[in-house]
């Protein structure tokens, strides 16, 4: 999946990460109003990576930190992406939280997957929502 989708995921927090399998890790990202604009309940996002992926929660003044625990334990709200040479740098309200993967695949919190498109077009009915109700306040 295109990288720059960790975008979307703008004001989600971090709930959950492990690892799974040898060279795999699962973070799930709750992020209740994107979750809504996509079919079923729920409140959240898993993210699969893949390539021996690699995760590091650096809080503002500390060192990083690559305990997954530690990450989940701060909750990091994510705000900003930026493409780093193997994945991404996401800038949190409180740290930086970097995440290095050779590919990644998202699914719903119900278990069903989304593609970029989805991801994407959900993202932009949501914010093009808030605009409007910005607009009739």
């Amino acid at each position: 999946m295109n990288p720059d989708i960790w975008g979307v995921f703008h004001d989600g927090v971090l709930t959950g990460a492990r690892v799974e399998g040898p060279a795999s890790m699962v973070l799930t990202i709750e992020i209740p109003y994107l979750r809504e604009m996509l079919p079923g309940a729920g409140n959240a996002f898993v993210v699969r990576l893949s390539g021996n992926p690699r995760l590091e929660y650096a809080e503002y003044g500390s060192p990083p930190r690559s305990s997954l625990e530690h990450a989940v334990e701060a909750a990091p709200e994510l705000l900003y992406a930026e493409p780093v040479e193997r994945g991404v740098e996401l800038d949190c309200a409180r740290g930086t939280l970097r995440v290095e993967y050779d590919d990644m695949a998202v699914s719903l919190d119900t278990g069903e997957n989304v593609t970029y498109d989805e991801l994407v077009s959900a993202n932009q009915r949501y914010w093009d929502g808030w605009t409007r109700a910005r607009r009739t306040d």
